[in-house]
């Protein structure tokens, strides 16, 4: 599964209302050549090559009040979903950072040990349920 790819939470309303929404990207332009969706619960993937991505001013109004709309998302250039009941836990592990985004608390990407995690580089992220773990290398 190469290519370029996005991953965001999707809250907007409708069947796909909390689910991650996983594009597919043109290697041109900015669009996307395919969108699925996934459920969080049991959703377990690798990321490879990510960056943490926002839009600074849409997440500033966010945070003053405005109502939420599309900010943050992370890019990567690989993926591979993540099988077994077993593997996730031994994966956990070998994390050494959770990512988090929340523009009503706070307008950047943070971790727990940093404030501002915004276009950060994490080689090999693990997704699992609705949590972003970046991986120790």
């Amino acid at each position: 599964m190469t290519g370029h790819y996005t991953l965001r939470y999707h809250l907007a309303r409708g069947r796909n209302y909390k689910k991650w929404q996983l594009k597919k990207m043109s290697p041109v332009g900015k669009f996307a050549m395919a969108t699925e969706y996934h459920r969080p619960d049991g959703f377990v993937a690798l990321l490879h090559n990510c960056k943490l991505r926002n839009h600074g001013s849409v997440a500033k109004r966010i945070h003053d009040g405005m109502n939420k709309t599309v900010c943050a998302w992370v890019e990567f250039d690989d993926y591979h979903l993540v099988g077994g009941e077993h593997l996730p836990r031994i994966l956990m592990g070998q994390t050494d950072k959770r990512y988090m985004y929340n523009p009503r608390k706070h307008p950047h990407w943070v971790s727990g040990v940093s404030d501002n995690e915004d276009n950060a580089v994490v080689p090999l992220m693990l997704v699992h349920n609705r949590n972003l773990y970046g991986i120790a290398e």
